[in-house]
């Protein structure tokens, strides 16, 4: 089933270019802005106050927040992603000292891949 891609848009003139009156409050921890309150008033940048439409993004429009929300998660879950590859890969070390016949994973294309998924996730900047 594919995800159905929506956004909002002016009901004049269509542009995306809008927004909604809100409250925020400043997070020190992450260092972002958490949305508080959300309100009825909204615009378009180039409108001004009007009401806004739910509109589906289709191609181009929609794979481009697809993979704008791809990398956000990947961003997101960078460091729990190397933690259990990481963990994975000590588990492994550990078979292998207790049963040496286990060895030859570690040599083998499964311990090459899940090295390179290591030294991969490390590269990833989190969100």
């Amino acid at each position: 089933m594919i995800e159905k891609i929506t956004t909002f848009a002016c009901e004049l003139c269509g542009s995306t270019h809008c927004g909604q009156d809100a409250t925020a409050r400043h997070d020190p921890a992450t260092g972002e802005w958490i949305v508080g309150s959300i309100y009825d008033g909204t615009w378009c940048n180039d409108c001004g106050e009007v009401d806004l439409v739910e509109v589906e993004l289709v191609g181009e429009d929609a794979d481009e927040v697809m993979a704008e929300r791809a990398e956000h998660a990947v961003k997101t879950h960078a460091k729990e992603l190397l933690v259990a590859l990481e963990e994975l890969m000590d588990d492994l070390k550990s078979l292998s000292r207790e049963y040496p016949i286990c060895s030859g994973i570690l040599k083998s294309s499964y311990g090459t891949k899940a090295q390179a998924a290591i030294n991969a996730a490390r590269t990833i900047p989190t969100a």
